[in-house]
């Protein structure tokens, strides 16, 4: 690319089952997802995303889901705070894929992180504001949402992330370090510093192991 699109500190989301690339690829009041397809067959191809109606302002957060092999489900939360899905995107991209808007109703902030739990209906979303609900949590695929603050200080919340062998366990990385509660589906989980050797720094992204 030889243009200036998208942030210094770009937002991008790979699909590796289908070999697509997701890349916020928005200049000014233009707001645009770019989508890389055909990564490893040769041609790479470009095709811009993009619906003022939906996605009116600029991509902060881009999640593939891993629950889909034939086709791509991209989930994209915004610098207003809002959380949309499009179901359906493959690498013959256009072929009318389904726009969503999930956003939650107090949604307030700048969406910083969206990570999918056992299915994609368990959707977990983190702000990156002070003076805001900072982590949302759905089990209706964005139907209604619980906030799940609990007794978190006012922090801006970066990262999130769960433990897949027991669920009710979550880390969230925060400009103050990492966090972690081990009763995350109470009505007000308990939060407490999990820094086991770290300093007090911002943590901008969690990952774990496939193993």
């Amino acid at each position: 690319e030889s243009g200036s699109n998208g942030d210094f500190i770009n937002q991008e989301a790979l699909d590796s089952n289908l070999n697509i690339l997701y890349s916020n690829y928005s200049s000014g009041s233009n707001f645009i997802v770019r989508m890389y397809g055909n990564l490893t067959a040769g041609t790479v191809t470009k095709t811009n995303i993009a619906d003022p109606s939906v996605m009116d302002a600029e991509p902060s957060a881009l999640t593939v889901s891993p629950y889909t092999l034939d086709q791509s489900n991209l989930f994209i939360g915004l610098k207003n705070g809002k959380v949309i899905k499009i179901a359906g995107t493959t690498n013959t991209f256009p072929n009318n894929p389904v726009w969503t808007d999930i956003t939650g109703a107090d949604f307030v902030g700048t969406v910083s992180d969206i990570e999918l739990g056992e299915n994609e209906d368990k959707i977990f979303v983190t702000m990156q504001n002070y003076g805001v609900q900072n982590i949302w949590y759905s089990s209706d695929a964005g139907t209604t949402w619980e906030a799940k603050e609990g007794n978190l200080p006012d922090l801006p919340v970066k990262a999130i992330l769960q433990n897949p062998l027991r669920t009710e366990e979550v880390i969230i990385g925060t400009e103050l370090g990492v966090w972690r509660t081990a009763n995350f589906f109470d009505t007000n989980p308990t939060w407490i510093q999990s820094y086991n050797g770290m300093s007090n720094v911002k943590v901008t992204d969690l990952d774990l192991r496939d193993d």
